[in-house]
């Protein structure tokens, strides 16, 4: 029986076996890349494995429910470790998109930096607030601001300066409002609950540069402040909150957070996770290949 010739041809400058037509230097840059990703997730750990942290879910809180007027609950948070000054005071947000587009549209950046606060062109909803007047700022990002005052019983001082960035800084501008605008919104329904009317604070209020800064997932901190003096381990922090911001038309949950910091700022989980990884993926892939070189080798001499 004759045999069909083979129409394959074989490149005379391919030194190693189909399919792995890789050079040398192709090699070394995965490795490399690879290696570095993990060597940085591994400092990311480490530094997060520094950061002292403590939480508590205060969404479900006898008390805490959201009313007209807003009721003042308190909160009982146990610290585990100490936490050394400063200390960041974060308020956490489940199941809220802020990097939804409808979300992120609905603005006038006019209205931000001070160029024209009556514009409201840009804004897709809430154009207007209190007795019709023009909203300041109007659209969702400042209606939706999570306006929960949070203290500590003890009167311990809650400093909020600072917790902004500069770039927001510098878009943001605060300037007197002009007859027929007003920071004042009128009470809305979503899914059939109410989100009361409330003020916005001024563009100057950092609390509000950074609740409209975007978040990249659903599931995200905001700075609320910072306390200057140390916690000791084993401490019970009593918090008094005044509770105006209904997660309950998102289906999500809202909770305080502790942190301190270090060279990175607070914790990193997710840059971790991305640069083991992708660290990892490729070393992984790197092996393979190498392997899969190996046999077709043996096999083929």
């Amino acid at each position: 029986m004759a045999v069909a010739k083979s129409n394959i041809t074989i490149d005379p400058d391919v030194k190693w076996p189909l399919p792995l037509r890789y050079k040398f230097w192709s090699i070394l840059l995965l490795f490399s890349i690879s290696s570095l990703l993990v060597i940085l997730g591994f400092m990311v750990r480490g530094h997060n494995e520094s950061i002292a942290t403590a939480s508590v879910d205060y969404t479900n809180v006898a008390g805490c429910e959201v009313q007209n007027p807003p009721n003042e609950c308190t909160v009982t948070m146990k610290v585990p470790q100490t936490l050394k000054a400063p200390i960041f005071i974060y308020y956490k947000l489940t199941n809220f998109y802020q990097n939804h587009r409808s979300w992120i549209m609905d603005v006038s950046y006019l209205q931000l930096n001070g160029e024209d606060t009556g514009d409201t062109s840009n804004c897709i909803r809430f154009k207007t607030g209190f007795n019709g007047s023009t909203l300041v700022p109007c659209g969702l990002q400042g209606w939706s601001f999570f306006n929960d005052e949070i203290r500590l019983a003890d009167n311990t001082p809650i400093f909020t300066d600072g917790i902004a960035i500069k770039p927001d800084k510098s878009r943001f501008k605060r300037v007197p409002l002009e007859a027929g605008q007003t920071r004042t919104t009128q009470t809305k329904t979503i899914n059939d609950i109410p989100r009361y009317g409330f003020t916005i604070p001024d563009f100057d209020d950092e609390r509000l540069m950074v609740w409209m800064r975007q978040a990249a997932t659903p599931t995200f901190h905001k700075t609320y402040g910072r306390i200057e003096q140390d916690i000791p381990a084993q401490d019970a922090l009593t918090f008094n909150i005044v509770s105006k911001f209904d997660a309950a038309p998102f289906k999500g949950t809202k909770s305080i957070v502790l942190s301190t910091v270090g060279s990175l700022g607070g914790k990193h989980e997710r840059l971790e996770a991305f640069l083991l990884g992708f660290g990892f993926a490729g070393l992984g892939y790197l092996l393979i290949m190498i392997a899969t070189h190996f046999v077709l080798t043996m096999k083929y001499n």
